[in-house]
């Protein structure tokens, strides 16, 4: 079982990062903004991480995991004919956490760069299926992986930062059926 405090001090120092993130960029934060910011000690910051960027890395790491997780189970329903339900409901599934995945997609540090990180994901997805998938296209492949990949990036940004309708999703389930005419 894990220690409540332990959870409570990691969420309060991961949130007080992220308000920081909103107001300057990442190289002009220090620990002690951090610290303050989450109402904690330079020796609680220290007990849980090593430094500013071992937060960092540690977060985008979290947040990679889910975005990818998220994607590997419903990529091939997201390519269906009801792909514009399951688009929806990808995107709410994202939501709550929208505020943090935009913060982050806004940061790009050499180990810690969560726009790379999901770029990276969405192409091997987009190549996995394409690599699988019954659905010829005309297009080259490296194209449909580079189309693919920056649509649903800027599919992502919109919905998170507005919100996502049926008429966006039916949109993207439009697009997506013209990528194999």
């Amino acid at each position: 079982m894990q220690d409540i405090r332990k959870v409570k001090t990691e969420r309060d120092i991961q949130t007080a990062l992220l308000k920081l993130l909103r107001e300057k960029t990442f190289d002009k934060i220090t620990i002690a903004d951090i610290c303050a910011t989450a109402l904690t000690g330079r020796s609680t910051f220290y007990d849980h991480y090593t430094d500013k960027y071992a937060l960092l890395e540690q977060m985008v790491a979290h947040y990679t995991d889910l975005f990818a997780r998220l994607m590997h189970d419903r990529l091939n329903v997201l390519m269906s004919e009801s792909g514009d339900k399951a688009l929806i409901a990808f995107y709410k599934r994202l939501q709550p956490q929208g505020q943090a995945i935009l913060t982050l997609l806004d940061v790009h540090e050499e180990n810690a760069d969560l726009t790379k990180n999901i770029k990276q994901e969405l192409k091997e997805e987009w190549t996995h299926y394409l690599d699988t998938s019954d659905r010829p296209s005309t297009l080259p492949r490296d194209f449909m992986v580079f189309l693919g990949t920056d649509v649903v990036m800027s599919f992502i940004r919109w919905s998170l930062t507005h919100t996502v309708d049926e008429a966006i999703a039916h949109f993207a389930g439009r697009f997506r059926q013209a990528m194999f005419e």
